[in-house]
């Protein structure tokens, strides 16, 4: 504004001059100030362009250190994040290692959690049976009256007592309430098979060569050959010479010798 005044001054002096109003002094103090108020506004314009450069190196300024910040909370909270222990499923604490406000390290143990999505069940098997049954050989899992399908996922090559120890693992949803280290009853199931005639397995099996079963009647077992198919752990298959309903000596019948009948006393 004041240099658009100036340079309006400057033609009005101008004209006064080529009129004669005015003499050469004043005319000459008109450029002058004119001049004068060039050189403000050019001033003024540098000075405005130098303070909005200094403005957004200040707003540039402030924005890194915003982000800085930023960065810095981020991290932080990283680390608080980071103090909180969460796992990778959904369990049951099952014992804690550390007390409260105890220091510890990278990589300490702080709690044991228990899978209750993955529970398998430990089984110990005879080792007579303990190559046939692989990883895969179907089972059934009593628990609280209900059975539940399941399957052996491992078997140990070591022997230990006699016996080879494997896991079973559910298939399916585990039954409801099931804790760590209870014990549950498991039927690993070799070979299944209807309408067969059936015995609880006993000594007579070894000691008659799995060829002989004494027939109790009235008090008198009479020897009689028999033909033994599929064998458990706790029942054998019968498939000849005995009939449903009929009482066999299920213990050791060696000190029956070659008698074709013994009486029995109780």
């Amino acid at each position: 504004m004041r240099s658009a005044a100036a340079a309006r001054a400057m033609e009005r002096a101008q004209r006064s001059l080529d009129e004669g109003l005015i003499n050469r002094s004043e005319y000459e103090k008109a450029q002058d100030d004119a001049r004068i108020a060039e050189l403000d506004f050019a001033n003024a314009r540098a000075a405005a362009d130098l303070e909005k450069e200094t403005l957004e190196y200040e707003v540039k300024t402030r924005t890194l250190q915003a982000e800085r910040e930023s960065e810095v909370m981020g991290e932080l909270q990283r680390q608080v994040d980071e103090l909180s222990i969460v796992a990778p499923f959904d369990g049951m604490v099952a014992n804690v290692a550390v007390q409260d406000r105890d220091a510890v390290v990278r990589g300490q143990p702080v709690v044991t959690i228990v899978d209750l999505s993955a529970f398998e069940v430990e089984i110990d098997v005879p080792e007579n049976y303990g190559r046939e049954v692989p990883a895969g050989t179907p089972a059934e899992i009593l628990h609280e009256g209900k059975t539940y399908p399941g399957r052996v996922t491992a078997m140990s090559p070591e022997i230990r007592d006699s016996q080879v120890r494997g896991t079973v693992a559910f298939v399916g949803e585990p039954p409801l309430g099931l804790r760590q280290s209870q014990r549950v009853t498991t039927r690993i199931v070799l070979e299944r098979r209807e309408g067969v005639l059936k015995v609880p397995r006993g000594p007579f099996l070894e000691s008659g060569g799995g060829r002989r079963a004494w027939v109790v009647d009235r008090g008198i077992a009479t020897v009689r050959e028999i033909q033994v198919g599929a064998t458990s752990v706790a029942e054998v298959e019968i498939q000849r010479g005995l009939e449903p309903g009929e009482t066999i000596v299920l213990s050791d019948t060696t000190l029956f010798g070659g008698a074709k009948t013994v009486l029995l006393r109780n």
